[in-house]
Parts: C-alpha cells; structure tokens; sequence
C-alpha cells in the first residue's frame, strides 16, 4: 500500500517491477501497474514527481470522487534526476461512483462508472452518467503539457426533453418540448471563467409545440437544433437557432441573477408563409405563461393559423409590425396591437391601409375564432387607399368581419355614413340607361350625397360576396347584391336603383332598404373597372312589394350555397368513414 497523502492510501496489491537488464547504465525499468483506492489518492499519486499531471493542467485531485481501478504499464530509466521526457506510460482503469460538483461549476455530475486512460497525452474519463439529474453519456479529456492551458472539455450526448430546458434554465414556455431525444454537447471547461456550451441536435425524437407562433413538429420529422451559452451562475444561453418545417428561429434567453427565466428574444423568426418578424418572450414568475411581443416584422393573416395563445392562464400579445398583410392588394403598413390571449384574442389595434387612411378598431373572442371591428373617420379615403373604389368622398367607416365556421373567410357588415360619390362609371352608365339627367349631373359635379350606405357581405380567399346592400339618399336610392372575384376583378352584381329617393322610398316598408316603391332593376358584370350594365326599364311597373317574386338569388349566394353543401357532404361522408373504421 502506498499513502500519497490525501485521499487515503492505495492498494498497490499485484504490482510489479522488471528490470530487464542491469547491465545497461542508466538500467532500463518497466513497471506493470495495478491499483485500488479512491480518485483522489490516485491522482494524488499521479501528480508527483516526474508526471506533475495535475499541477501542468491547473487541476486538483480533488476534481472528483469515487473508487479508482488502475491497469497499466509505466517504462523509465533509472537516472538521477529522472526526465519526464524518458518516462512513458499507457495507463487504463475505471472509476466507480463518480460524484463531481467541480468538473461543470454548480451543476453535480454523478456516473456509475467511467472508464479512464492516461498517457503523455492527457487523461480521458468516459462513460454514462447524469448532470443535475440528466442522462448523458459523455468523455471528459484533460489534455498534458503545452496543450493543458486550453483547458479540458466534456464531449458527448445528452438528453433532449423538457427536463433538459429547465436543468439549464433554457426558459422556454412549458409543454414546448415533449418526448424525449438525443442531443450533442460539447462543453469547454477553462481553467478560469465559466464553462462554454455547445449543443446540436436533429430533434428527430422530440415533439415541439412552439405555442407563441402557433408551430408544432411531430415526432419524426428531423430539423437542426444550435444552442450555445456559458453554464455560470446563472446559466448565459447566448443562441439558441432552430432550423426545421416551417420554421427558423435565432435568439438568445435572459436570465435574472437568481436563475430564474426573464426573458427570451428571437431577432429572426420565420414560420410558414404567414410570419417574419421577431419576437420577444417575457416572463411572469414561474408556472405562468410568458407575454409575447411580436414586432418589426410582417405577417400574413391569409395563412394564420387557428390561434388563440398558449394553453394555461391568459398572457398579454403585443404586435408592433411593419406590415399586415389582409389580401392580394390590401395590407395595414404599420399595424400595432396590444391583445390578450385566453379564450381567444381580444384587444385594441391601429394601423394604415397600404400605408395610407388610418384606422383603428377592436378584436373581439368568438366561439368560431377572432372578430374584428374596423373604425375610421374617412371613408373615402380608407376605400381609395385599398385600391377597392375611388369615387367616394368623406364619411365615417366601420366594418365588422367575424370567421364564419368550418370554412375560410369572414361574415362581415359595412356602415359608411354621410359620404358622396363623384365620376362613378358603372353608376353614371344606370343613370344614362334610365335617362336621369339631373342626378346625373350631381354625379359628374358635387357628387350624389348619401346618408347611409350598409352592406351584408362574406369573404373567401378569392371573392367577396355581397348578400344585401343599400345606399340611400334623397336624390337616390340603390341596392344591390352579388360577386367581386379578389384575383380576376371580375364582377357579376344585380339590384335596383330608384331616383329620387327622397319621395319614392316609401316603397322601403314593403322591399328592400335602398329600393324605393318603384325602381330599375339592373344587372352588372364583366370587369369591375368598366362593367357591362343592363337595365331593364320595364321592372319599374313592378311595384317594390312585389319585386321580391322576380328577384334571382344572387349568383354569389348560390355558390356559396353549393359550397357549403358540399362541405356538409364531406363531413357525413367522413362521420361514415370513422364509423366504418370503428
């Protein structure tokens, strides 16, 4: 047995030495080592003189606890004094119960067992083992000689799950991650200065719900995970990159001086074709759902995805964008919004259309998704903006749109009041066919002054379809219903226009707002910007209370109507599948 001094005293038991010949000055000396006893006591031994290996590399023998096997060789000369230089050595081993809270500072490393091998080299210890409770399997390698300054470093595979997020304080909602996968480490352990983390990982075995841009990965689908930090006190987290299906995020996670998640901040996040913009996660004490500020960036509400939030308590979501993107042609540049999220959105927003009207307005939670209720002070200005109607002057403007359920789009309802319209050509086209000179003359000066204009109407991706409208004033009355195609410009529109409105609309209480008691029926079609317009002047002998007989049912209406027939018979037929699969 040998006392080296600490750590208690080692079992040398099996040992031997070989002098091959003494005849040969200096003699030649070969020693077949065997040992038992406690880490610290072998290294202690190894650290005397010639090896020095610790005290070359900045370490203690006190690096880490456990019980030490060695089996190895070690050839010398025996020379005075003898030369580091004219020793060499092969030694193996493995070291039980392996406890460290120094190798990664602040965080314990436990192993059953790790298999050891010293040489001029360096020394490496490897095997499975746990950090702060996680699974890895991992070779710590503590270089000698000129190299030691680097430093030594722990390589290998750790688990990737929830439970690895919260072990290094990553901080990112709960429930993001579930499953459990592989993940590559690579910590550099310096001699001064905290320890320096890289991980990577495919995310082939792992689940992600991402809930603060609506973003999930199923297992399976394999992607490209990138998080480097410092592991001090606290945990510094400075990027974390994902690159996967429909998403690329790069960020970086604060974390206050107890440890505790602050805040997250991802400079580059892009999802699907709806998103590109960063986005900020606050935290609120622990347990709690983060705030998320969605900013400087542009999204798409086209392609938005069924969202209301991430599960749990509500949370405050704050858009501050450079664009949001409604239609084809149509975007609100900028857009702001401070929402809360729970059982749907609802909040307040303000933004300009195509970079022009202001508007401001409301979000509202329904059973079938968020409603929106858009107000301005100039209608005119708000309609010219989007690119939809040029013609109109003045008026206060407030549309409500709420998703209609099982389809895309939304039912919405238009009220523009006191407004006037100027060089309208379709309706300048009406008023020549049913020869009304004066208010012709209106239109083509002052413009036809309206009281009211109200319009019923529902959007799909690639139309807007009008169930009922009316504009009303004193010099006339008109009505109106139909299709816009959103892609072609196409238009197929009928109604019914009655001059002086003012006498005639007592016909209102037996037909339509905007109708008056008799009225031209006409039909629009072909391009919105120059329509074909027929009128026929026989229908003002019908009477309104009985033009509800001869009216068609709007060709928009009836497609929609074949459409969500369709959709019903998709359903059943789905309902019999499952049945039939049961």
């Amino acid at each position: 047995t040998l006392d080296p001094g600490a750590g208690g005293v080692i079992d040398f038991g099996g040992t031997t030495v070989q002098l091959p010949d003494i005849k040969i000055d200096p003699t030649p000396v070969k020693v077949r080592l065997k040992t038992e006893g406690t880490l610290e006591a072998t290294l202690t031994t190894m650290d005397n003189k010639p090896f020095e290996i610790l005290s070359k590399s900045g370490r203690s023998a006190q690096i880490a606890q456990g019980t030490a096997r060695t089996d190895g060789v070690i050839e010398l000369v025996l020379d005075t004094p003898v030369q580091l230089e004219d020793v060499s050595y092969q030694i193996g081993g493995s070291i039980d119960q392996v406890t460290s809270d120094v190798l990664v500072t602040d965080r314990v490393v436990e192993a059953p067992r790790l298999v050891a091998d010293i040489t001029p080299d360096g020394l490496t210890l490897g095997g499975p083992g746990t950090i702060d409770g996680l699974p890895f399997n991992i070779l710590w390698s503590q270089p000698f000689g000129d190299a030691a300054d680097e430093g030594s470093r722990l390589t290998g595979a750790v688990e990737l799950s929830q439970r690895f997020l919260d072990t290094f304080g990553i901080g990112l909602p709960p429930g993001t991650v579930s499953g459990s996968g592989r993940a590559n480490i690579d910590i550099a352990l310096p001699e001064a200065g905290a320890p320096e983390l890289t991980l990577t990982s495919n995310l082939a075995d792992v689940a992600i719900d991402f809930a603060p841009v609506a973003w999930t990965k199923p297992t399976g689908v394999t992607g490209a995970l990138t998080v480097t930090g410092t592991l001090g006190t606290p945990v510094d987290i400075g990027e974390i990159a994902i690159d996967a299906p429909g998403l690329n995020a790069t960020g970086t996670v604060e974390l206050d001086a107890a440890g505790e998640f602050e805040a997250a901040r991802f400079n580059e996040v892009t999802v699907d074709d709806w998103l590109a913009a960063d986005v900020v996660l606050t935290g609120r004490g622990e347990g709690a759902n983060p705030d998320i500020a969605v900013t400087a960036g542009r999204l798409d509400i086209r392609s938005l995805p069924e969202f209301d939030g991430p599960s749990g308590d509500a949370t405050n979501l704050d858009l501050s964008l450079d664009e949001l993107v409604i239609s084809e042609t149509i975007a609100l540049r900028p857009f702001r919004a401070e929402t809360r999220s729970g059982a749907g959105l609802s909040g307040s927003f303000t933004g300009r259309v195509n970079g022009g009207a202001p508007v401001r307005g409301s979000l509202i939670p329904t059973a079938d998704g968020t409603a929106f209720r858009i107000i301005g002070d100039d209608a005119g200005e708000i309609l010219e903006s989007a690119g939809v109607f040029e013609q109109l002057e003045a008026g206060s403007f407030e549309m409500v749109l709420r998703p209609f359920p099982d389809a895309e789009g939304y039912d919405g309802q238009l009220e523009i009041r006191r407004a006037r319209l100027r060089d309208q050509p379709s309706i300048a086209a009406l008023l020549d066919a049913i020869s009304v000179v004066g208010i012709l003359d209106q239109l083509e000066g002052p413009g036809i002054f309206f009281d009211t204009i109200d319009a019923r109407f529902r959007i799909t991706p690639d139309r807007v379809i009008v169930d009922q409208s009316a504009a009303v004033g004193g010099s006339l009355g008109l009505s109106l219903d139909g299709f816009y195609n959103l892609d072609s410009g196409a238009l197929d529109m009928q109604g019914v226009i009655s001059p002086i409105y003012f006498l005639n609309g007592i016909g209102q209480i037996f037909t339509r707002r905007g109708e008056g008691l008799f009225g031209f029926s006409f039909r629009m079609t072909g391009d919105a910007d120059d329509p074909q317009v027929a009128v026929n002047p026989l229908s003002v002998l019908t009477p309104g209370m009985f033009r509800e007989i001869f009216r068609r049912a709007p060709p928009g209406q009836r497609e929609q109507q074949q459409r969500q027939q369709d959709i019903q018979r998709q359903r059943q037929q789905e309902q019999l599948s499952q049945q039939d699969d049961n």
